[in-house]
This record gives C-alpha cells, sequence and structure tokens, in this order.
C-alpha cells in the first residue's frame, strides 16, 4: 500500500478536535493566575503557599510529559486522551471543592496529570494520520492554539474572578473539561493502528531516553528553553501582586498584562520567522536572552528609582517577552535537529526539562518572595543570566562538536 493510500484509510481527527485537546489544559494553567492574592487572603495562607499550586502543576506536567507517548503507542492515543481528559476533570473537580491550600495544591498537580495529555496526544495523532504535505500547516494551527491559550488564561481569569470569585475560575474549568472528556468520547478516533506491546518495557525505555544525552547541545538548550518557561510562569504568579497588592487595581487590570504579554510574544515571534535562516539559531536564542537581561535591567530600575506604574512595568514585560519568542522556537529547532527518528521520545524529554525547570523556578522563588516591586526583576534577572550562561557556555564555545543523529 503506498503512502497516499495509508492516509486515506486512516481516520483523521479534526482540527477542531485537535485545537480542543491541545488548548484546554494550557488555558486551565494560567486562568486562575488573577486569584491568587483572593485565594491567600480566603484561605488564609501566605501568597508564597499559593505561588506553590503552580509549581505542583508544573511538576506533574513535566512527570506526565515522559509517560504519554510510550503509554499511547503501546495502547493506542483514544485511550490515553481519555484517560488524561478524565484526569482533568478529576483534579479540577478537586480544585472547585478546595477550602484548603494543600488541597488545592494536591488538586492542580492532578490537573496537570490529565492536561499534559492534550498536547503530546495531538501531536501523535497528527503524526499518525495526516501525510507529510499537511503536516505542517496543521501543526502551526494547533501550535498557534497553544501558544495563545495560555495568553488567554488570565485575561478570561481576571474578569471572573472579579466579578464571581476564585472558586468560579475553576467551575470554567470543569466546563470545559467535561466539554473535551465529551468530544473526545464522540470524535476523537484512534490514530494508532500499529500499536508497539513493547513501548512500555521499562529499561529500553529508560535506555532510550538517556541516549538523547549523546548530543552535546540538547541539554543546554533543554535547560535554556525550561528557564526562560520559568520567567512566564515567574510573571503571571508574580502579577497578581503587582496590579491588586502594589497598585492597588482591581484584578480586572491584570487582563492588561496578560494582553502585554501576547503582544510581546507575538511581535517577538514574527521578528524570529522573519531572521530566522538569515541568522544561526544559537545567534538568535543569544540575542533573546540579551533582550531578557536588559528588560530585567529595566524592570530593576524602576523598582530602585520607585516608579511602579502599569504603564511603567507594562513595556519591559512586554520586551522581555518578544525575548522570549527568540529563545524558545530556535530553541526546540536547535534541540530536535538531530532526533529525526525518535522526535516523539525527544520531545517528552524536551517537555519534561522545561516544565521541570519552571517548576523549581517557581518553587524556589516561592522560599524569597517579598510581595515588592523587586520580585519581578530579581526572578526574571537570576532566570535570564542563568540561561545566558548555559548558552555561552553548553553552545556558543563549543561550536564544531559534532552532533549525534539518532
Amino acid at each position: 500500500m503506498s503512502a497516499v493510500d495509508h492516509f486515506k484509510n486512516i481516520a483523521r481527527p479534526s482540527i477542531f478536535i485537535l485545537i480542543l485537546m491541545v488548548s484546554v489544559g494550557p488555558f486551565g494553567d494560567t486562568e486562575y493566575t488573577p486569584s491568587m492574592t483572593r485565594i491567600a487572603h480566603e484561605l488564609g495562607v501566605t501568597y508564597n503557599m499559593v505561588q506553590l499550586t503552580m509549581t505542583s502543576y508544573l511538576l506533574g506536567y513535566a512527570l506526565s510529559q515522559l509517560f504519554y507517548g510510550p503509554l499511547s503507542d503501546r495502547f493506542g492515543r483514544r485511550p490515553l486522551m481519555l484517560s488524561g481528559a478524565s484526569i482533568f476533570t478529576f483534579g479540577t473537580l478537586i480544585c472547585y471543592l478546595s477550602f484548603t491550600i494543600h488541597l488545592l495544591i494536591f488538586g492542580r498537580f492532578i490537573q496537570a496529570l490529565g492536561s499534559c495529555a492534550g498536547g503530546v496526544l495531538s501531536s501523535a495523532a497528527v503524526r499518525d494520520s495526516y501525510p507529510e504535505e499537511k503536516r505542517g500547516r496543521t501543526f502551526a494551527i494547533v501550535n498557534g492554539a497553544f501558544s495563545v491559550a495560555p495568553a488567554l488564561g488570565p485575561i478570561v481569569g481576571s474578569f471572573v474572578d472579579h466579578y464571581f470569585g476564585w472558586h468560579a475560575n475553576f467551575l470554567v474549568l470543569l466546563f470545559l473539561a467535561i466539554i473535551l472528556f465529551v468530544n473526545v468520547w464522540f470524535f476523537f478516533p484512534e490514530t494508532n493502528h500499529h500499536k508497539d506491546p513493547t513501548a512500555t518495557h521499562i529499561k529500553p525505555l529508560i535506555i532510550h531516553y538517556f541516549s538523547l544525552f549523546r548530543d552535546p547541545y540538547y541539554l543546554p538548550y533543554l535547560i535554556v528553553m525550561g528557564l526562560a518557561i520559568g520567567v512566564v510562569y515567574s510573571c503571571l504568579i508574580d502579577a497578581p501582586v503587582l496590579v491588586i497588592k502594589l497598585l492597588h487595581l482591581s484584578s480586572k487590570w491584570i487582563s492588561i498584562i496578560a494582553l502585554g504579554v501576547m503582544a510581546g510574544f507575538m511581535l517577538g515571534s514574527f521578528i524570529t520567522s522573519f531572521i530566522s535562516g538569515k541568522i544561526h539559531d544559537q545567534w538568535i536564542v543569544f540575542i533573546g536572552t540579551m533582550i531578557m537581561i536588559v528588560s530585567s535591567l529595566v524592570l530593576g530600575f524602576f523598582a530602585y528609582v520607585n516608579f511602579v506604574t502599569l504603564a511603567s512595568y507594562l513595556i519591559p514585560i512586554c520586551t522581555l517577552f518578544a525575548g522570549i519568542a527568540f529563545v524558545i522556537p530556535p530553541s526546540i529547532n536547535e534541540a530536535l535537529l538531530p532526533f529525526e527518528h525518535v522526535t516523539g521520545s525527544a520531545s517528552a524529554m524536551l517537555g519534561f526539562f522545561q516544565m521541570g525547570i519552571a517548576s523549581l523556578s517557581t518553587g524556589i522563588a516561592s522560599i524569597y518572595f517579598q510581595g515588592t516591586a523587586w520580585d519581578m526583576p530579581i526572578t526574571f534577572m537570576i532566570l535570564s543570566v542563568l540561561a545566558q550562561i548555559v548558552l555561552f557556555f553548553g553552545v556558543v564555545l563549543r561550536p564544531n562538536r559534532k552532533r549525534a543523529i539518532i
């Protein structure tokens, strides 16, 4: 059977269900963040404790990255996606019914174990069922939704929190989780018709994952991306304190920062796509980390001179996220470059490091968090400088190392 006939005979999930699968989880990552100060107040805990709800979520997301791919290779995409949607629904219900911070932290961890499924399995389903000439456009649409969803979360969440309270944010997510499950049940066909019974064997799986580190640049780019993602989530959990505690504005004003984040990232993505191919990826990433450092310095200067307004912080935050857009896509491209035949495993490990380092970053930040104008610039500066150091010593100073092709 030819490749064309092969894809003709495979049931293909619609673009709509793929977008739904890939976007509900990232939307849920951030939708509750405008409520974090209210959660701290109503549960009678410090804001540092509430930050751990994000840390636990990122940890759960990181760990589950490593398992959905092999499990879906063994048992199929559809049952794993239904399981993921069910776990996400259960975790969201726990969050909605939470009356203590510890229960909320636990619920967020369970949420993450389920929400990760959509991103991993939508990519696998596209590879299973779309011919090569249609994959690029399909991935572009799906990844576009994946990029926009986390920025839309705080915009929606800020208004829900302002008018209905923090529990209502998880009610919105519970509604979306049920919609996801129902749509997967009725409209997501099985796309894996060549299940591999050996895919979940532990020893070869571990050996396979560790073989990725034979490439000298894979780990440095993973760490750089993880630190950049750490900046993203640190911004989202620090924004409520800036707006509500320091500027004494209502939670709906957090949507302005979210829009600024989206605008900065979109501008950076546009410039990156324009210069890609004209400048080597490692130098695009280098420029991006420098933009992040300079933006952090500007934020620090504003904090030092006590010029803390929504406008003064918004401009460097937008610029910083433009820098992040310089860092993430080229880093992904460079990290996955040698792994044409094991892209799924390489992507899973990439996701594990991204979210794992981000989880560690937010956890450490919660320790020294003071609720002042210095929190954002200090966190951004530390993570940006670390990214620059890793990039410089891990990539720039080793330009002639041979890459391992796997």
